[in-house]
């Protein structure tokens, strides 16, 4: 099953990526703008989290940091909360594809959330193994990422910081997704096998 799951997630890769991406780019790129005076700071952030209230490096004070950490977090959460909508659009793109026709971003979108009844015998174990493999490829992506974004200068690395968040979950996107989607039965299809 694993290795249906890994090929399947190579086979759908561009299509998976871009629906991640068409959903967490717009985030992470409107997030780091606004944040764009903390992250160019990003290098002393320890040090600012113990400044007085009143002290302050390029506008940036204790407050900005924890106001940029708690809609970190927050930013975090609605990629979470998005998750079953990624999902069926990653099942949708497997179903397309089964019944011989093109699967498309814009199509996967539309589909929209399906009901699940149950998982596949295994389907733990394989959901387990797509988390682990997507960690790593998020982790591997994002620290890639985060070393351009070291050789930017202050003013463009929000942009850096953008790409590289909102790249690394991408790329990360189909190695979740797609074994997450085979797990499971939807009320209305069961033979995604």
């Amino acid at each position: 099953m694993l290795d249906r799951a890994l090929s399947a997630s190579f086979r759908h890769f561009a299509t998976v990526f871009l629906i991640v991406a068409v959903f967490v780019m717009p985030l992470h790129v409107a997030f780091s703008y606004w944040q764009r005076d903390v992250i160019a700071v990003s290098e002393i952030h320890d040090d600012i989290s113990t400044f007085p209230d009143d002290r302050r490096v390029q506008g940036v004070g204790r407050s900005e940091l924890e106001r940029f950490r708690a809609f970190g977090a927050l930013l975090a959460v609605v990629e979470l909360l998005a998750l079953p909508i990624l999902i069926a659009a990653a099942r949708r793109t497997i179903q397309r594809d089964r019944e011989g026709k093109v699967p498309t971003v814009a199509d996967a979108w539309r589909w929209g959330v399906r009901g699940w009844t149950r998982l596949r015998p295994g389907a733990p174990g394989l959901i387990g193994a797509g988390l682990v493999l997507a960690g790593a490829v998020i982790v591997l992506a994002r620290g890639a990422g985060m070393l351009v974004v070291e050789s930017l200068p202050q003013e463009a690395a929000w942009a850096g910081r953008a790409l590289a968040e909102g790249g690394a979950r991408a790329l990360g996107g189909p190695f979740f997704l797609v074994p997450v989607a085979l797990a499971t039965f939807s009320s209305k299809d069961e033979s995604m096998d």
